[in-house]
């Protein structure tokens, strides 16, 4: 399936939010609200995620696979890469 990322937003600032981006699977499903985050070792992906009533966080996009997700952050973090 063809994976595309739709917009990017770079932030600038000295925190760890790096950028926000949205995704489109195949030409017919997106998801909105993908964020890069600046970790200890590295840049990384953070799926979006809500918070719900009993206060936990919950990601409301989990791939299903370890390559799925592997696919997703090198085509954000090579969108986000191209950006510079």
């Amino acid at each position: 399936m063809k994976l595309m990322v739709k917009r990017l937003i770079r932030f600038n600032g000295a925190g760890s939010l790096k950028g926000c981006c949205d995704i489109e699977f195949g030409g017919f499903i997106q998801a909105k609200g993908l964020r890069i985050v600046q970790g200890k070792e590295r840049l990384f992906v953070s799926m979006p995620r809500t918070q719900g009533k009993d206060g936990h966080w919950y990601e409301e996009i989990i791939p299903v696979t370890k390559v799925a997700e592997q696919q997703i952050e090198q085509a954000v973090l090579s969108a986000y890469e191209k950006e510079r």
